[in-house]
């Protein structure tokens, strides 16, 4: 998915296959939430299920600076998403993201 556009496959096709093969790799996790909630990739409902995993993921090992990167990095759609779905797993996460968020929004 990181070397997307590339013949024959499409950025979902190339995620879930990362997904399916890999689907608790450390190093993917960040990676492939980034390409997830950085693209249109999430309209498709298993993306969405797998993201959501990764979110969970995250969450449980304590990672909520990684989870901010990827949200400062998310267009519009994917900060929705990501809000979401912190909010429903972990409120107090989702108000580490907005201050991390805030931070990197000023001038420095």
């Amino acid at each position: 998915a990181a070397r997307y556009p590339s013949p024959g496959f499409t950025a979902t096709e190339a995620l879930k296959m990362s997904y399916y093969t890999g689907p608790s790799e450390p190093d993917l996790v960040p990676l492939r939430l980034r390409i997830a909630t950085y693209s249109d990739v999430l309209t498709d409902i298993e993306l969405r299920q797998f993201a959501t995993r990764d979110l969970r993921l995250l969450l449980a090992r304590h990672e909520k600076s990684a989870i901010a990167v990827v949200y400062n990095a998310a267009s519009p759609p994917g900060k929705r998403f990501i809000e979401q779905t912190v909010g429903e797993i972990d409120p107090s996460a989702l108000v580490f993201l907005r201050a991390e968020a805030q931070k990197q929004s000023l001038p420095h």
